[in-house]
């Protein structure tokens, strides 16, 4: 039934928009695969071969896949990239051949990007030499000559996540990605500057990560839990003592112990991890918007969570002297733009479909009128660097984050403008133990679909933009072509 629904949508979709090509570009780990498995299943019946599509193992060895539909004009690639790396982004910039090595793939890529291996990826020579405009502007038309015709009008579509190999459970499950727990919100940032820059125009897509059910754990993870219960600060000492080090930490974080601290404790392998993931995706999501466009949206629990936060640190800086209280203080210019994230966020609701889209729109007056300064900025990462509370953390790399949009929303590159929607996956796996296997607790194959179907959902919002078209896919819908 799921896969007839998905099919469906997405011939739709296709027959809308004039069976324009279309490639969904997915960077991320595991929970990106079994998606990917799902939709070229589709796309290319037979594809997982005698394996279950939505089996957590099935195809499990190909760090890079790709699947095609000649039918529908729609092409799905998977590059296994499980800590957000920005480099690994440029993986389809950089390559004319496809995973099984054949050249000029169909509806691989738009016109005007890069065909060389020397190619940044934006149209242009990565070599150093110089050149005259008149020779770029004829490398630029020998480049559009050489895009077949049928892949000039191509839409990319990069749809990215990265959240369950940033947690760990000390010496049972070793950081994976501890610089990029530290540092969420900012690796989001990049990931997306980064596609913005290599696929101008391209939406982006983000999918906060799975749920993590830990009754579904057994032998050293569960044994890692039962640890933790008895002594809660054990398991954030262990994860301390084996992560200071360059090969954990990286070169940056490495010998900084608070910060190694306020990984650790965040990033622990639990649900409550990842929903603080979610939550921390979320408003990176609406920074990013905000940025791109002077407003953005962010959905309601996002918002809650800032005004949580804010009074949490509040109530703590006031008085508190307990655990959770804040150390650094001296940020207030960034707070005041977290608070107007938070009262921005509820001052008007905005309709949407889909269980990521429910939101609210901030003023655009909010968190710009910021005056950031390099002491704002400094105060905000010092205050973010001793946060001992989740809650609090959170809080603070939102400050920091807003600060260094405000101040130095110049410098750098430019970032082309684009859209950025979300795929809430935590929403659709939180507290569904039933669909996870026992001792996984972090794929869920029952569910893949209905996650599937919430980036087609996105798909048809952001790509059937006009009221003609949305009519048009209405009367597809409503009459059916056989």
């Amino acid at each position: 039934m799921w896969s007839t629904h998905a099919y469906n949508m997405l011939k739709m979709l296709q027959e809308t928009r004039g069976m324009a090509p279309l490639h969904i570009y997915m960077q991320g780990d595991s929970a990106f695969r079994q998606q990917k498995n799902f939709l070229c299943n589709l796309l290319q019946p037979g594809f997982t071969g005698d394996v279950w599509a939505l089996d957590q193992y099935a195809r499990i060895t190909e760090t890079i896949s790709s699947c095609y539909s000649p039918e529908l004009g729609v092409r799905v690639t998977h590059v296994d990239n499980s800590c957000c790396s920005a480099a690994t982004l440029t993986h389809l910039a950089r390559t004319d051949t496809d995973p099984y090595g054949r050249p000029d793939p169909p509806a691989w890529r738009p016109a005007g990007l890069g065909r060389s291996r020397s190619s940044g990826g934006n149209g242009s020579s990565s070599s150093s030499s110089s050149s005259s405009s008149s020779s770029s502007s004829s490398s630029a038309q020998q480049r559009q000559q050489q895009v077949p015709a049928g892949h000039q009008d191509t839409t990319l579509v990069v749809y990215m996540n990265c959240g369950l190999h940033l947690l760990h459970l000390g010496e049972a499950r070793p950081f994976e990605c501890l610089p990029e727990q530290y540092g969420y919100m900012r690796v989001l940032r990049d990931f997306s500057d980064t596609a913005s820059r290599l696929y101008p125009r391209s939406p982006q897509v983000f999918m906060t990560s799975n749920d993590i059910c830990q009754s579904s754990f057994r032998g050293k993870y569960a044994n890692a839990l039962l640890n933790m219960t008895r002594d809660p600060e054990a398991l954030i000492r262990e994860c301390v003592a084996l992560s200071n080090n360059v090969a954990h930490a990286g070169r940056q974080l490495a010998g900084n112990i608070p910060a190694i601290t306020a990984a650790c404790r965040n990033g622990l392998f639990i649900g409550e991890s990842s929903r603080l993931l979610r939550e921390r995706m979320l408003m990176a999501v609406a920074v990013l918007r905000r940025r791109h466009y002077g407003r953005a949206y962010v959905s309601a629990s996002a918002a809650a969570a800032v005004a949580a936060s804010a009074a949490h640190r509040q109530k703590g800086t006031a008085g508190s002297s307990g655990k959770g209280a804040v150390a650094g203080q001296g940020a207030g210019a960034a707070t005041s733009a977290a608070a107007s994230v938070a009262s921005g966020a509820a001052a008007g609701a905005v309709s949407a479909a889909g269980a990521a889209s429910s939101g609210r729109r901030l003023a655009h007056s909010g968190a710009a009128d910021v005056t950031a300064s390099g002491a704002a900025a400094a105060a905000a990462t010092a205050s973010y660097d001793s946060v001992r509370h989740p809650q609090q953390q959170h809080v603070m790399e939102v400050e920091a984050l807003l600060t260094e949009v405000a101040g130095a929303g110049a410098a750098g590159p430019p970032v082309p403008p684009t859209t950025v929607d979300v795929v809430d996956g935590y929403a659709i796996t939180a507290g569904q133990c039933w669909a996870s296997q026992v001792n996984d607790g972090r794929h869920y194959p029952y569910l893949v679909p209905m996650q599937v179907l919430e980036l087609i959902s996105v798909l048809h919002r952001r790509l059937l933009s006009s009221p003609q078209q949305h009519r048009a896919a209405s009367a597809i819908h409503t009459h059916p072509q056989h």
